[in-house]
């Protein structure tokens, strides 16, 4: 009994800490749940964070090609603007009978204001051609006279200023010209002449007064684009700064989830051990307790499908490691691909820029060779002799190849950190499909945990139906919702409480049955000794004769000498009366 009362206590003791260990183990479940919850709001947010990072740099490619594209249509405007300007300038001073003007000198610190100095420029060729108009003018009037009072052809002053100002036009314009005063001055007047030249050049300056504005308004655009590009440059580093903390948060997680796993398997084996053990205590307590024995094979029966439903779990897991493997190769060809065209790309890019730049060099030997011409030609002597024209251009050209270096550096460095953005993206890709494959595979973990409770809850509670006991589904909508656990808790509860009340019920009984047995072993020991009995019941026979007396001999010993007595005594009192 005392064998039988330690094995009952160990096996409750047993029973009470599997029930701490599953409480703990759903407290535990609970935690692991609201972290993997956290684990895919974040993992959402670090992809949508990586598409927002692809568009930008999408958005960043196509707006540099569109610059690039607009600083070369500057720049060949500017090239043409400063070549109309030199040869309409030329043309003044060759053609004005006065000394050249002399342009105010200033030092261009930004396009903006060379842009606004060669619109004052082109004003003050505007104000030439009138002089020049007024002096033409002039010299048809004082030939008229002098054809007058003399009556002779003087040699035209107008065909020499018509052939100064052809001279200076560009190459096709100049065929035509020529062509053209070849045919007029024989049989026009020059008077006349001059003035259709003085108007063309006159719709020629309107014509670069408006190319002018036009290539102000698109530098302003550049500068404001460039300056936005800059600040939307400065918020990607910010953004990519917060991406690299959270992705190490998040490996640190991972971490702390990996530990927890192995604890969790640890923990399990711990447990398989315990349940051998409890085998063994059933197996000593099948003749006393048959309800026990039951539930100790349901419970192994239960522990077998356990097994084997972990180790299908590890076969998906391989399966879905495996899988992760692929992706993870899949998206580092993909990324390759992606570098190779951003290489390309770039490549495209520096050759665009080398034809730019040597495109400018080009027009700057251009502007060179028409300065030598302009020293080389005959120029009127004068206190003004059009030195300062040629230090304007010159500081105008510096200014412009300086602007090219400095934007030639902006985007090299702009290059290095695309590459360095890129580099991280990739690893930022693979580290979150890492994660996603090892969240998806704890969500379906934990949906089969609770399957399992929620099995091992009906199989206790078989009287009562599904819907009776307010168990919901195998497949829950939210695991992190505590509510779709409390139904089960109280359940476990419920049958953990009336499992504590069995066994007070039992230890009650059998300290009942204790002491009724103690009492039957009082009594035994207060009855008479069976030998003594019989020999009395000997001696007794042989003072009467049991023939004559009816007396139950087939009885108890004890019956047998109460009868016995009771005989001997009326015998006794026949004797005395």
């Amino acid at each position: 009994m005392n064998k039988l009362e330690e094995n009952k206590q160990s096996v409750v003791l047993g029973y009470e800490r599997l029930s701490s260990e599953l409480t703990a183990l759903q407290v535990q479940l609970f935690s692991e749940k609201v972290e993997g919850m956290g684990l895919e709001v974040d993992l959402k947010e670090a992809t949508i964070c990586l598409e927002q990072l692809s568009e930008e740099n999408i958005f960043l490619n196509s707006s540099l090609d569109v610059n690039k594209a607009k600083l070369e249509e500057i720049s060949n405007k500017h090239s043409q603007l400063l070549s109309n300007q030199r040869e309409t300038e030329n043309q003044a001073f060759r053609a004005a009978k006065g000394p050249p003007l002399k342009l105010p000198e200033q030092e261009v610190f930004d396009d903006s204001l060379e842009f606004v100095s060669l619109k004052k420029r082109l004003e003050q060729v505007e104000k030439i051609l009138k002089k020049l108009e007024n002096a033409i003018d002039g010299v048809h009037f004082h030939s008229a006279s002098f054809r007058r009072s003399s009556g002779k052809v003087p040699v035209p002053v107008v065909s020499k200023l018509i052939q100064a100002f052809d001279f200076k036009v560009d190459h096709d314009e100049r065929d035509s010209e020529e062509r053209d005063s070849t045919e007029i001055q024989p049989s026009s007047d020059p008077f006349i002449l001059t003035k259709g030249q003085i108007e063309n050049f006159r719709a020629l300056l309107k014509q670069l007064s408006l190319d002018v504005e036009n290539a102000d308004a698109l530098y302003k655009g550049e500068r404001d684009g460039r300056r936005s590009d800059n600040s939307l440059h400065k918020e990607l580093e910010y953004r990519f700064e917060a991406l690299k903390k959270h992705n190490y948060n998040l490996e640190a997680s991972n971490i702390e989830l990996s530990v927890q796993y192995e604890a969790v398997k640890q923990h399990m084996t711990h447990n398989q051990e315990q349940k051998s053990e409890l085998e063994n205590h059933y197996e000593a307590l099948k003749k006393d307790n048959v309800r026990l024995k039951m539930e100790s094979n349901e419970l192994l029966e239960k522990l077998r499908d356990c097994e084997s439903k972990i180790s299908k779990l590890h076969i998906k897991m391989c399966d879905v490691q495996q899988n992760s493997h692929e992706m993870a190769s899949m998206i580092g060809c993909k990324l390759e691909n992606l570098e190779k065209e951003a290489t390309e790309r770039e490549m495209l890019h520096e050759q665009a820029w080398n034809t730019t730049v040597s495109q400018i060099v080009d027009t700057v030997v251009e502007l060179d060779e028409s300065i030598g011409d302009f020293f080389a030609s005959p120029v009127s002597t004068g206190p003004y002799d059009g030195l300062n024209v040629n230090s304007c251009v010159a500081a105008s050209v510096s200014a412009a190849t300086k602007v090219i270096v400095v934007l030639q550096k902006e985007l090299e460095a702009t290059s290095s950190d695309r590459k360095a953005i890129c580099a991280l993206c990739s690893e930022a890709k693979e580290n979150f499909a890492d994660l996603l494959g090892k969240n998806e595979l704890a969500i379906g973990i934990l949906h089969m945990i609770y399957g399992d409770l929620r099995k091992l809850v009906i199989s206790w509670c078989r009287p009562l139906h599904e819907e009776e006991v307010g168990l919901q589904s195998d497949n829950l909508s939210d695991l992190l919702n505590f509510s779709s656990y409390e139904i089960l808790m109280k359940q476990l509860e419920n049958l953990l409480i009336e499992k504590l009340e069995l066994e007070s019920v039992n230890n009650e009984l059998k300290s009942e049955l204790l002491h009724k047995t103690e009492e039957l072993e009082e009594l035994n020991k207060m009855c008479f000794d069976l030998n003594g009995v019989c020999k009395l019941i000997e001696d007794i026979q042989g003072i009467l004769k049991v023939e004559d007396t009816k007396i139950d001999i087939n009885g108890t010993p004890l019956l047998h000498l109460e009868s016995l007595v009771s005989v001997l005594v009326q015998k006794y009192r026949e004797a005395d009366v």
